[in-house]
């Protein structure tokens, strides 16, 4: 029976940690800085949205692997393993097939029309209704996601100082953001880049040092001997969320239209000169968020094998599973201090990322969707952009306002979680329909 008087064990940074956190902090302040000052070329709506279309392979890789490295990658997926088992890692095989899909069917079209908004499509191949009506539900979907991002490392950072601390580094990781994306997508790319390294750093090193106590042959032993090493669950019922087909099959999915339709990943693909080049960096992003997804499975073997004895939700060292890595990373950094600011510091990073894009792709839509049309077309490119950056601004401030205010965040998130799942898979569906079937169209009522 779990004793609910034993207290959670806080975590504190020492002064090496802080000062690693103000290094990677004032980073972020210089790429703000750079793209907001320094470097105004770009102050066009293609150079906003696209960077000029002219950026690296490498540069754009990272970025797209960095948008897949939430605080959930890093924070939820070791402690599915540790709950239910490796099951997780058959969505290796999930994201190859998404990537061939969006490589072959669905990229070639978006690059060949060049468009500033993914949901511009839709009226080209259907009706100005069907657009609207898809950009709304985007625009609803991802407002309400929006606050959801910092809620994770919000949680972490309360375990690490005052409840009241860990709610200004939140608001803080979304301030830094909204700056980010007011820099357009080469501040974006940038920040991801440093969010790839961080997070390589942060999920490797825990689960690395773990061992070295243990050993990995024990930590095997452990796993197996628990039930943990489960390497295909053929339960064809996908509401059980950890078999094979619900791992593949219903990820499949929220990947293929985060990959190949979701605004933020087309901005990015659409930057470089070239499709081949594109499809090189869906290929390298590939790569990388496996190699990430399979680390974090590491992680959560690592985990389990250091609670073998003790579980510390059942022991009341924690209050809810959320808080399973970060108790984890207090008692590694007894052995090895300064452990648990790197983790930590990487999920600030990739929060921050995370959010500066959703930021920009959502003031991108409302304004190619909702605002544009209503110009003068003899509205100049830099008027334009001066108008997407007061929306990325306004967004952010919705985000900073509900993540301070906001008491039920727990609830936020499910009805979130849903409503983002039910949209991607419309909006799927409807992007799917008009690529693959050419006799789908709109009905037109002849006069």
């Amino acid at each position: 029976m779990r004793n609910a008087s034993i207290q959670v064990s806080p975590i504190y940074f020492n002064v090496a940690e802080y000062c690693l956190f103000g290094i990677i902090l004032g980073l972020i302040i210089g790429i703000i800085l750079y793209y907001n000052v320094v470097n105004r070329k770009y102050n066009t709506v293609a150079g906003f949205l696209f960077g000029g279309k002219n950026m690296s392979v490498i540069s754009i890789s990272l970025a797209l692997i960095a948008s897949h490295l939430t605080s959930i990658t890093l924070l939820g997926v070791p402690v599915e393993i540790y709950l239910r088992g490796t099951q997780y890692w058959a969505s290796a095989l999930s994201l190859i097939v998404v990537t061939i899909l969006a490589a072959v069917i669905y990229l070639p079209v978006f690059h060949k029309l060049q468009l500033s908004s993914s949901f511009e499509y839709l009226e080209i191949r259907f009706s100005t209704h069907t657009r609207t009506i898809a950009a709304v539900l985007f625009v609803i979907s991802k407002l309400m996601l929006l606050p959801i991002v910092p809620y994770v490392p919000l949680m972490a950072f309360r375990l690490v100082t005052n409840p009241l601390a860990g709610r200004i580094t939140a608001v803080l990781c979304v301030s830094c953001a909204t700056f980010i994306a007011v820099g357009g997508l080469r501040a974006i790319v940038s920040i991801g880049i440093v969010t790839s390294f961080l997070a390589l750093a942060g999920t490797a090193l825990p689960s690395g040092l773990a061992l070295l106590p243990i050993g990995f042959k024990s930590m095997w032993e452990r796993a197996s001997r628990g039930g943990r090493l489960v390497l295909y669950d053929p339960d064809p019922e996908l509401a059980h969320h950890t078999s094979f087909f619900a791992v593949t099959l219903a990820l499949s999915t929220n990947w293929l239209w985060k990959i190949a339709l979701s605004q933020s990943t087309l901005q990015k693909l659409l930057a470089v000169p070239t499709i081949s080049k594109a499809r090189l960096c869906l290929m390298i992003s590939c790569a990388g968020v496996i190699l990430m997804k399979l680390l974090s499975c590491f992680l959560g073997l690592a985990l389990y094998a250091w609670f073998d004895e003790c579980d510390p939700l059942l022991s009341g060292q924690i209050r809810k599973h959320e808080q399973l890595v970060p108790q984890f990373l207090n008692s590694l950094s007894a052995m090895f201090p300064g452990i648990c600011g790197i983790f930590i510091i990487s999920i600030f990073s990739a929060t921050t990322g995370c959010i500066a894009s959703l930021i920009n792709s959502i003031a991108g839509v409302l304004f190619e969707e909702f605002i544009r049309p209503w110009m003068p077309q003899s509205t100049n490119e830099i008027a334009c952009c001066k108008i997407m950056k007061v929306l990325c601004v306004l967004v952010g401030c919705y985000c900073a306002c509900v993540v301070w205010f906001a008491k039920e965040l727990d609830r936020l998130q499910h009805v979130a979680s849903g409503v983002t799942g039910v949209t991607a898979g419309t909006l799927l569906g409807l992007f799917t329909l008009g690529i693959v079937f050419s006799r789908a169209n709109c009905s037109v009522r002849k006069m």
